[in-house]
């Protein structure tokens, strides 16, 4: 769970700069186990003294648990700067985000385990609205663990400025169902919403709120006094949860506490050390808030594309690598980068969080933490490059083009920003290397056997996937379950559509600066002598103005999607309509400006140029989502 709408962290590819990160070396003795604690100890130091430093992190927070205890709980840096208070991993709390999703599927599974819930009937039949039946199969919990429910990702008013904002899941959930844009268990797509759905029907089952019941069934079992999902958090929780921070110009400044729609996807605030707790109940050496058999079934294997790479468990994600089976949680919350990962065989378990959002890349480091110790304690021999990679010719052929994540909005205006402006494109290489070409840089995948590659500066690896009828390409990475890359059709790609936005915007703009230079040229040979020629002109001109103001005033009005507050985006929104209307009116006097000869040659070119270019604005708009209201 994000609180901005449109974050860094949904933009494509971002998996591909996890790997390859520079970590220490150490002696093959560790490659079975990890380290004593006190050598752990001085690893973890050093890599988080480096890392808020280079990356200007406050402070940070973690925890590791391995056969039935708590070998390294500590604090770094400061939880509030002003104040001179230090992060504590038993005191502070830290917003965990995502990570909260996990204890949503722990409930349900405990409800699973009484017998109230039946993981394969329909979410329908638990809930009292229906979601709608886009497609003949129902959605089960089955689809919602794996995220693979088919639907859309929809940022809108997932988020409230004040607490009095809040609803209920009853009250929000009705009201913001995202479209189903895939038949369900095709595959997997990152859903806040399908986890909020999950709270939902722990509520309806239960009989009690999602909140009492995570503090009756799973808090207070586990002794987790410093872990809340209420918001804003009781007073004597208030006063040691940290600050979040943003670090702008060498500068710290304070976030604020972030107040989130659909709590089971996203809200939880706890401790380290509480965490550690919850980490010890699912590898089966704390207190027990599952069977056996269901505290197994949760870690087996759910949902996954493609056989041999990481899938979804029952709600855990997989993030296999280094040869060893790993499942946990990802989380981001405004300032808040968290990641719980747990290696059950090894019976160790990884909780890491930070409590700054300095630049894009903060997102990844509770990963590339992991990265560094799974190659410090576990590391493994890279794969070789196949003796006889594919040509380039055939690579290009059967893979290039440019792909968008299918965790993105498919109906409403987040599409533009989902698909359009952070698209991947795959480009082939000579000796069977693809090269990857995104927001974040290029990377390359060599050729480890036919049609699967791996990452040059890690071990990541990349396949594609043809759907049930063939007319869908999608991109997989073993490291990231949560999406998939879509291959883009042609007429989709953005190496069309940005050009065309280009393009219109430009001549929109020489008609605004035509404009005041006809009217300061006064000699009569260029004045029009017809009045409709000079309505002509206005009505372009104004069409012109309000579709260049259109951009900036989208930009300023965007932010309060996320809360649901859309009164002045509904303002921007009717720009593009009125300039459609009069560009309308604008092409009712073309013919005319022709046959009258109103204007010298270059006036009627550039006039016919602007009406048209006002037109593929309007339909580059019509394709993204921004002619009308779509949310």
């Amino acid at each position: 769970m994000r609180s901005s709408v449109f974050s860094a962290i949904s933009s494509v590819f971002f998996v591909l700069i996890l790997t390859g990160s520079q970590v220490m070396s150490v002696s093959a003795q560790h490659a079975n186990e990890p380290a004593p604690l006190p050598e752990l100890e001085v690893f973890v130091d050093d890599w988080m003294e480096a890392t808020l430093a280079d990356h200007h992190i406050a402070g940070a927070t973690i925890s590791m648990v391995k056969g039935g205890e708590t070998i390294l709980a500590k604090g770094y840096g400061w939880a509030d700067i002003d104040r001179n208070i230090p992060v504590d991993a038993e005191k502070t709390l830290f917003r965990i985000g995502s990570v909260t999703k996990l204890f949503t599927w722990t409930a349900v599974m405990q409800l699973v385990d009484e017998g109230k819930l039946d993981l394969d009937r329909d979410v329908n039949d638990y809930i009292d609205f229906e979601i709608p039946n886009t497609y003949p199969q129902a959605i089960t919990l089955r689809h919602l663990l794996s995220h693979s429910a088919g639907f859309e990702d929809n940022n809108f008013g997932y988020t409230a400025r004040t607490p009095a904002e809040l609803q209920s899941l009853q009250e929000w959930l009705p009201t913001h169902i995202p479209a189903r844009v895939r038949a369900p268990g095709e595959l997997s797509s990152y859903s806040n919403y399908g986890t909020a759905l999950a709270g939902y029907i722990i509520e309806r089952v239960s009989g009690m709120s999602y909140a009492d019941y995570l503090e009756q069934n799973i808090f207070a079992p586990l002794q987790m006094d410093s872990t809340t999902i209420q918001q804003p958090l009781p007073e004597h929780l208030a006063v040691r949860m940290s600050t979040g921070y943003d670090h702008v110009n060498d500068n710290f400044s304070t976030m604020p506490f972030d107040l989130i729609q659909g709590a089971p996807m996203g809200a939880i605030s706890s401790s380290a050390t509480d965490m550690a707790n919850f980490m010890l109940a699912h590898l089966g050496d704390g207190i027990a808030i599952l069977s056996p058999a269901k505290r197994t079934q949760m870690q087996s294997t759910l949902f996954r594309v493609e056989p041999r790479f990481n899938g979804f468990a029952y709600g855990f994600y997989e993030m296999d690598q280094s040869g060893q089976r790993i499942i946990g949680h990802g989380g981001d919350l405004g300032a808040f980068h968290s990641l719980l990962a747990l290696l059950p065989e090894q019976d160790l378990g990884i909780f890491i969080s930070f409590n700054t959002a300095d630049a894009a890349e903060t997102v990844l480091l509770p990963e590339e933490f992991l990265n560094a110790f799974l190659a410090a304690y576990f590391p493994i021999p890279r794969s070789a490059r196949s003796e006889n990679p594919t040509d380039q010719k055939t690579l290009e052929e059967a893979f290039a083009g440019s792909y968008r994540m299918t965790r993105s909005s498919y109906t409403t205006l987040e599409k533009i920003f989902s698909q359009l402006f952070v698209t991947a494109t795959v480009q082939a290489a000579d000796d069977g290397v693809l090269q990857t070409i995104s927001p974040y840089g290029q990377k390359r995948f060599y050729e480890i056997e036919p049609g699967v590659f791996q990452i040059e500066d890690g071990n990541d690896l990349l396949t594609f996937h043809t759907d049930g009828s063939g007319s869908k390409k999608y991109l997989i990475l073993s490291s990231d379950p949560t999406t998939a890359f879509e291959k883009m059709a042609w007429y989709e790609a953005p190496l069309l559509h940005l050009p065309l936005l280009l393009i219109g915007v430009l001549l929109m703009l020489s008609e605004i600066i035509a404009a005041p230079i006809r009217f300061l040229r006064r000699k009569k040979d260029l004045q029009p002598k017809s009045k409709a020629a000079r309505h002509a002109r206005r009505l372009l001109t104004s069409a012109a103005w309000l579709g260049t103001l259109f951009i900036p005033a989208l930009l300023f009005t965007i932010d309060g999607y996320a809360y649901g507050d859309v009164n002045l985006l509904n303002l921007a929104l009717t720009l593009p309509i009125i300039m459609l209307v009069l560009n309308t009116g604008a092409l009712f006097f073309l013919i005319p400006a022709w046959k009258q000869n109103w204007w010298r040659t270059t006036g009627k070119i550039h006039y016919t140029l602007v009406v048209f270019a006002v037109f593929s604005y309007a339909w580059f708009l019509h394709v993204w989502h921004l002619l009308g209201w779509r949310y």
